[in-house]
């Protein structure tokens, strides 16, 4: 071998991977060429000839040629998803919060079938079809909806300085599959592990205060996309009618299976004990041990084979639509006084606890038109019978 061949073997760099290759286009194993190397006194007089030995040089070539090209060759690392709705914004703003959505695809969405969780609340998206590039604001509080902005009646809020907010295309809120869009804040996180797995979030949760507003500004899955708008919630508020204290926000007319669910819209909690609902002339004592966080809500059943965990047991008769009902709720149980009434719904004329509601003026003359199978639910939409709708 000439020292000018020799010095080109010595100049490389061979990984066991390309030994293997090389040793066997030449016939031999990785002991033959260690003997090559490293042979005894009887092997002194044998030499490669120097064709054979640019022949193994042109094939260890090849051969680190092929690994690069393999390295080349390796699949990239899946990009990050680009969600077809994202958060856009979220006021922190108590009962008066709001999540906006925009379609940032090219094509329309159709939201029907679509949640908005804050564990452990969920709210069901009514129809809807978002056209591309288009938002819409779904409000925590009461209102009467409109293409471009929904009230959720509560049902996911309030939105305070720890939360979250997780969009699913349907109710299997534990399945990063369903998992379109989220974001966390503050010590909020339960389904941060779900939106990990679906790669929609990743990182801390943002910090923020109550009253502030999340913005995105940027395309990422993580607290980098946004930025706090100190006191920028106040700018999403609504404009629709709130009741003061608790109030009674849906009433399901269903006869022996009627149901009740109330609401507090103040600031601070509220208990029940001593309170009572009133169908004219039952009236039946909320449990005592029932408090109302600012927010918080309440299903009360009427059968007593119910399965809610608060039920009447039977002791406030029966709701139908097929004439006139009502039902009131009082703070003491004096039931003829305008004093003592907190809230009424009436519908088909009502009847005997109207003149109390009117005289304590939170009902005017007009009642709610109801049948039986109806659910009276409030929309914030004003005050009285223009603040309900049976559907």
């Amino acid at each position: 071998m000439s020292e000018q061949s020799w010095t080109r073997l010595q100049g490389r760099t061979i990984t066991r991977r390309t030994m293997l290759r090389w040793s066997a286009r030449a016939g031999v194993g990785v002991a033959g060429i260690a003997l090559v190397g490293c042979g005894d006194d009887d092997d002194d007089d044998v030499a490669p000839t120097a064709a054979a030995t640019e022949q193994a040089d042109e094939e260890q070539a090849q051969a680190e040629e092929e690994e690069e090209e393999e390295e080349e060759e390796a699949p990239p690392a899946p990009a990050v998803p680009a969600p077809p709705v994202v958060v856009e914004a979220v006021a922190l703003g108590g009962n008066d919060g709001a999540v906006v959505l925009r379609n940032r695809s090219d094509a329309d969405v159709d939201l029907s079938g679509w949640f908005i969780c804050q564990f452990p609340n969920y709210w069901p998206m009514p129809p809807l079809v978002l056209s591309a590039g288009a938002a819409v604001t779904a409000h925590v509080g009461m209102g009467e909806g409109t293409d471009t902005d929904l009230f959720a009646n509560g049902a996911y809020g309030p939105l305070g300085e720890t939360g979250e907010i997780g969009i699913y295309s349907s109710r299997a809120f534990d399945t990063p599959d369903a998992m379109v869009t989220y974001i966390s804040w503050g010590n909020g996180g339960e389904r941060i592990s779900v939106a990990a797995a679906a790669r929609l979030w990743s990182g801390p949760s943002l910090q923020a205060a109550a009253g502030d507003a999340l913005l995105r500004t940027g395309d990422g899955n993580d607290a980098g996309a946004f930025t706090i708008e100190a006191g920028g919630a106040a700018a999403f508020a609504s404009a629709s009618f709130e009741p003061e204290g608790v109030a009674i926000v849906e009433v399901g007319v269903g006869g022996a299976d009627s149901s009740v669910v109330l609401q507090n819209f103040s600031d601070a909690p509220v208990s029940l004990a001593g309170w009572f609902l009133c169908n004219v002339p039952a009236y039946w004592p909320l449990p005592a041990d029932v408090e109302l966080a600012p927010g918080g809500t309440v299903f009360i059943e009427f059968n007593a084979g119910g399965s809610a965990p608060i039920n009447a047991g039977g002791g406030l008769g029966e709701l139908t639509g097929s004439g006139a009902g009502e039902i009131a709720l009082y703070n003491a149980p004096e039931f003829g006084s305008s004093d003592a009434i907190v809230s009424y719904v009436g519908w088909n004329g009502g009847r005997g606890r109207k003149d109390e509601a009117q005289g304590a003026g939170i009902w005017g003359t007009e009642d709610v038109a109801a049948s039986d199978g109806s659910i009276i639910v409030f929309t914030g939409a004003g005050e009285g019978a223009a603040g309900y709708e049976a559907r």
